[in-house]
């Protein structure tokens, strides 16, 4: 005679070994994979930053060493003493159209762009040359109240405006020394 309550109770051990077993469960796996991730100067990046093709563009922006380079003196011979050496104080400059942002990826970007230095909150960017969607980020002393969106291929103009009336500043005054511009996909995949 058999038991029938202990070869159920046995069954069902073997049963629930079978279930923890098939359900395909772990707690670490690591895998190599070969992945390249290559650097690109402005141009030819992801996200191309280039001189606009425009008269500002052609005076007050540069590639070098394949990054692109804004000089509001208009002057990149490296002598900043030569007329004209830069913006007026207590006074609003405009230059519109200064670079072009290109998205040479596969998906809408968000585009951020944040200014360093003594007096970046003099310094801001916009998307085009009414100054109505400032594109420049908190950390520049600026709430953006727009994210420039491109989508795959999208061009713009950039345009940039700096206003020094509210600051006392001194003569040859440095106001920004570096541009970050932010992309973030807004679809990632």
């Amino acid at each position: 005679m058999r038991p029938k309550g202990k070869l159920f109770a046995l069954f069902a051990v073997f049963a629930a070994i079978g279930l923890v077993t098939a359900s395909g469960a772990f707690t670490t796996v690591t895998a190599e994979r070969t992945a390249e991730v290559n650097t690109a100067g402005d141009g030819a990046a992801l996200l191309a930053i280039q001189p606009a093709d425009t008269a500002n563009g052609d005076q007050y922006a540069r590639l070098q060493n394949g990054e692109v380079e804004i000089n509001t003196a208009g002057n990149f011979d490296g002598d900043l003493n030569s007329a004209p050496n830069g913006v007026n104080n207590n006074a609003t400059t405009e230059i519109n159209k200064i670079i072009n942002i290109t998205n040479q990826g596969s998906q809408t970007v968000a585009i951020e762009i944040e200014t360093t230095g003594g007096n970046s909150s003099a310094v801001t960017f916009y998307n085009d040359s009414s100054y109505s969607e400032n594109i420049t980020v908190a950390g520049s002393g600026k709430d953006a109240n727009h994210q420039l969106k491109l989508g795959p291929g999208d061009t713009t103009n950039v345009s940039m405006k700096i206003d020094t009336t509210s600051l006392n500043l001194d003569q040859d005054a440095e106001l920004i020394n570096n541009v970050t511009i932010y992309a973030n996909a807004t679809n990632p995949a």
